[in-house]
């Protein structure tokens, strides 16, 4: 019952610190003000998000789950969208994608290294007998996840590292045009899978799997072909540079609708955080 009342009264504050916020915008009390609350925001979540999972137990502490952080960054990148509207300039169009592509690299590290890993060991010694514990025979992994797992197995191993940078490949292009060639695509890709891998093993919150590389890689790659040969991104990439002619208090109504869920992620940690002091 206790726990119940600490929900309602954080989503009451969350809610209340919006509607703060939507008048603070309305009153013109600063300079910049839609900029600076943006940033507040933004820069407030993402190192709370950092600290949950950097501290110890923390993830189990907070209880963060893979759709919390999704949504949670999502909410981030609908808030930053929304503030692409009331700027309505193509510069910060351009800035915004830039963003989107950070809060995505967060969450996929996250995901990949920390969420559900246990203790976080930093050690150039995890790379002693690479070759024993880690995959660097192409395709062998593949091929046992192929022959002995189960369905569900390799829909989600498999298939999961297939449309893991997918997201990654579609805000390149978005910020670019010139990740619509898939040669460039490749560059950009396997780097960073690459990383991520040797990340996982220096950690040691995984193994290095080269599978997983090839993976990522040809499936960045299907989905460029596909995206590019059919004009997707055109299509898509308008809702991301123009402002719909929304009038200004609409947009002002949505950018304090949008900040709701990214408050009350800041709240509820903070009451966490007091009620661990006391633990």
């Amino acid at each position: 019952m206790k726990n119940r009342y600490i929900i309602y009264l954080t989503i009451l504050l969350a809610v209340v610190i919006s509607y703060t916020i939507y008048k603070l915008i309305k009153k013109e009390i600063f300079k910049d003000k839609v900029t600076f609350l943006k940033n507040l925001i933004v820069i407030s979540n993402l190192i709370t998000f950092i600290y949950i999972f950097l501290s110890y137990m923390g993830e189990y502490r907070y209880h963060m789950t893979y759709g919390k952080a999704i949504i949670l960054m999502t909410s981030l990148a609908i808030l930053i969208f929304i503030y692409g509207l009331i700027k309505n300039k193509q510069e910060i169009y351009n800035k915004n994608t830039k963003y989107y592509i950070v809060l995505y690299l967060i969450l996929l590290i996250n995901i990949t290294m920390f969420m559900r890993r246990g203790v976080i060991n930093f050690d150039f010694r995890n790379f002693e007998n690479f070759t024993v514990f880690n995959n660097i025979v192409p395709f062998d992994s593949i091929k046992k996840f192929v022959i002995h797992s189960t369905i569900r197995t390799k829909i989600y191993h498999i298939g999961g590292n297939l449309i893991m940078l997918m997201p990654f490949s579609f805000l390149l292009i978005l910020n670019n045009d010139k990740y619509k060639n898939i040669l460039n695509q490749i560059k950009a890709i396997l780097p960073f899978t690459f990383i991520i891998e040797l990340l996982q093993v220096f950690s040691a919150t995984g193994s290095f799997d080269i599978d997983d590389i090839i993976l990522n890689v040809v499936g960045s790659i299907i989905f460029t072909f596909i995206i590019t040969r059919f004009d997707i991104v055109g299509k898509i990439k308008k809702i991301f540079y123009k402002d719909f002619k929304l009038r200004k208090s609409t947009k002002h109504i949505l950018f304090a609708l949008s900040s709701i869920i990214p408050i009350y992620f800041l709240i509820d940690s903070i009451i966490i955080t007091i009620n661990n002091l006391f633990i």
